[in-house]
This record gives C-alpha cells, sequence and structure tokens, in this order.
C-alpha cells in the first residue's frame, strides 16, 4: 500500500517538473 501510495506521489512530482519545464521553454520560446 505504501509502495503504491510512494509510486503515485513520484509520478506527481514527475508531472510537476515536465510541467514546469514546459512551461519554462515556452516562455523562452515567447521572448
Amino acid at each position: 500500500m505504501m509502495k503504491i501510495q510512494s509510486m503515485s506521489h513520484m509520478k506527481m512530482k514527475l508531472n510537476m517538473i515536465i510541467l514546469m519545464d514546459l512551461m519554462g521553454l515556452m516562455g523562452f520560446r515567447i521572448f
């Protein structure tokens, strides 16, 4: 149970990082 929870948490963290990176790339493209 704990393992599954940690895995989902890690996935969420990765998704957040990827979103931040994408936003950063978009921002750089605008400038």
